[in-house]
């Protein structure tokens, strides 16, 4: 009996250490990691937005373009501390910013360059979808989002796609992707 107890409690670690997966930013309690909260770095929605998009600027992230390397990431952001799986992709934390997370594997294109970011809701504080409209207009399509359990909603410009995330349709985002 104690047999077949310890290794149903063996098998049942080894299922919870395979399914595991980090937190995304912006949803990380763990410090370990050592990367720290830049209020430097949120993400701008004015006006101009869809135009920094456009050129593959991320607005408000001192400079940080898609296409470049995690090199080139590092020397702005400070080294990576840690990285997170995310459907299927590695993304990076770098030190200065524990809430955004960089990769850098394109499948499509097979590009090493930053082609993707998630930011977690530290960059973009208490905003909501109305907020987002107000200076992007009507998205390109919204819907609930049945993996993340959240309504997103999308906008386009030229090749870059970016989204908001959250709980309801009137409730504070809480990841925003932007991916070309």
């Amino acid at each position: 009996m104690i047999f077949k107890r310890t290794t149903a409690l063996l098998c049942l670690l080894l299922l919870i250490n395979l399914t595991w997966q980090a937190p995304l930013p912006g949803f990380a309690a763990d410090t370990s990691t050592k990367a720290t909260t830049n209020p430097a770095h949120s993400l701008i929605l004015n006006k101009n937005t869809a135009t920094y998009l456009k050129k593959g600027v991320i607005p408000g992230f001192g400079g940080i373009k898609f296409d470049m390397t995690k090199k080139q990431i590092a020397s702005k952001l400070g080294k990576p501390v840690s990285s997170f799986y995310h459907y299927g992709g590695e993304f990076w934390i770098f030190k200065n910013i524990s809430y955004a997370g960089f990769n850098f594997e394109n499948p499509y294109t097979g590009s090493n360059g930053m082609w993707c970011l998630l930011i977690g809701k530290e960059a973009f504080p208490n905003k909501t979808f109305a907020d987002v409209k107000k200076h992007l207009g009507s998205a390109y399509e919204m819907y609930y989002n049945d993996m993340e359990e959240e309504y997103e909603m999308v906008y386009t410009f030229d090749k870059v796609r970016i989204s908001f995330m959250a709980e309801t349709p009137k409730a504070e985002i809480t990841l925003v992707q932007i991916s070309r």
